[in-house]
């Protein structure tokens, strides 16, 4: 009998002393180029969300009007020689001189950590870069995340256009009720990135920049990491 209590102890003991083992959560990220959906994966209940807004389109120049007649705007809204300045003889009384076009606004970003459900289906989608048109180019696309029939969870709001007075004014962003970070795109300039100088990480090149004179603006961008 003592033998057998003492058999029964120690199995209690190798029991108890047996290392508990986890199940390893599932780590992946996805990127979006094109609106979608994504689905958290089982165990996963937070996710780090990163989205850029789309940049506005650049504006045209103006058609200039001279002697009666419609001069177009050069290629890319660059502005021809100016009357008078030694290439060209001096501008015909009443004619104005060409006025350049302006750059598009960036969009704005946002890095948040989000509160996810598993099995949920979640709406992804990606800003489509303004158009360059006349007379008036396009404001660049909202980028979020969130459940259909919901305000967005996270968005990042498009640049705007710019017109024949001024550069479109950078797009902003929204982490809701989230902990994360956010930043305004660049104003009008089609040399500077989106979002220039902000943490933690830039997309790929070109995302998000407003476009120069004339010139459409880029796409937004969607990164999950979890």
């Amino acid at each position: 009998m003592a033998f057998g209590r003492a058999v029964a102890v120690a199995a209690v003991l190798v029991v108890a002393a047996a290392p508990v083992v986890h199940a390893e959560l599932a780590h992946g990220e996805q990127t979006y180029t094109a609106s979608g959906t994504f689905t958290p994966p089982g165990g996963v209940t937070s996710v780090f969300v990163a989205v850029w807004g789309a940049g506005g389109a650049g504006s045209a120049a103006p058609p200039q009007v001279i002697g009666g007649e419609t001069t177009p705007p050069a290629p890319g809204g660059a502005v021809p020689p100016a009357p008078g300045d030694g290439t060209n003889p001096p501008a015909p009384a009443g004619r104005a001189d060409p006025v350049a076009g302006t750059g598009g606004g960036g969009g704005g970003a946002a890095w948040c950590s989000v509160a996810v459900t598993p099995a949920t289906e979640y709406t992804i989608t990606v800003g489509a870069g303004g158009l360059a048109e006349q007379p008036d180019s396009a404001a660049g696309g909202e980028s979020s995340v969130g459940v259909p029939g919901s305000p967005a969870m996270v968005v990042a709001h498009g640049g705007e256009p710019g017109t024949a007075e001024a550069a479109g004014k950078g797009g902003t962003a929204d982490c809701g009720t989230s902990p994360g970070l956010v930043a305004a795109g660049t104003d009008g300039d089609g040399a500077k990135p989106g979002t220039a100088g902000v943490i933690p990480s830039a997309p790929p090149s070109g995302i998000g920049a407003g476009g120069a004179p004339g010139q459409p603006g880029a796409p937004g961008y969607v990164y999950l990491w979890w």
